[in-house]
């Protein structure tokens, strides 16, 4: 299986004109008490949805050139969102190659967070802070749109998970 993998992601680096510093695919959601399935999945082409929004990437599913990782690097202050973290900064900087394949396999209490949601801002909000340019116009209104974004959801899943 992970043989199969890696030749599928050879394969997409090797084609087209130009080689992607980095690719992700799809992390398939598996749930032992539930036979269907469901892929994770999001385009970060666009930083303002991944930054501010908060659509995080199937990390599981992600490669990164070597040479692409060595200019910004793994920073583990942020712990758990490290990798978050290191995959904004090379969508600011290079737009990833998406591959409509699954490469990773996982439960659903891997793939969720089970934070509290203003921890899950908070780490946002540090990952926006190392970005060299502020994603909108201001860092300001960054802060701004992210807490309004994140709170309008939470309150939204408050509501749907009241009886």
């Amino acid at each position: 299986m992970i043989r199969r993998y890696c030749l599928v992601f050879a394969a997409a680096i090797r084609s087209g004109d130009e080689r992607p510093d980095w690719l992700y695919g799809l992390a398939r959601v598996v749930n032992p008490d539930d036979p269907a399935f469901r892929h994770s999945a999001s385009s970060v082409s666009d930083v303002f949805n991944f930054a501010i929004l908060q659509r995080p990437m199937p990390h599981q599913a992600t490669a990164i050139r070597r040479t692409f990782l060595a200019a910004g690097g793994y920073d583990e202050e942020f712990g758990i969102a490290a990798d978050q973290l290191l995959m904004l900064r090379a969508a600011a900087c290079a737009p990833p190659l998406p591959l409509a394949i699954s490469f990773a396999t996982s439960t659903p209490r891997e793939s969720a967070s089970i934070d509290p949601w203003w921890e899950n801002y908070r780490d946002g909000h540090r990952m926006r802070r190392h970005l060299d340019a502020p994603v909108t116009s201001w860092r300001a209104l960054d802060t701004l749109c992210g807490f309004s974004f994140a709170l309008v959801r939470h309150l939204a899943q408050s509501f749907r998970a009241a009886p």
